[in-house]
């Protein structure tokens, strides 16, 4: 992956971060895709 792309990631995980601290569920929910071609990626086998 390129620098630019952890980049952008990272970004992502900290505006979810901060949404969840101040439990606003709008914003939070703003960072989800409403497509329903998307994939999700666990980190484990029953995820």
């Amino acid at each position: 992956m390129e620098a630019n792309g952890k980049k952008e990631i990272q970004i992502v995980i900290d505006k979810y971060a901060e949404c969840y601290l101040n439990k606003d569920l709008n914003k939070l929910m703003g960072l989800f895709a409403s497509d329903s071609d998307i994939i999700t990626i666990g980190s484990g086998k029953a995820d």
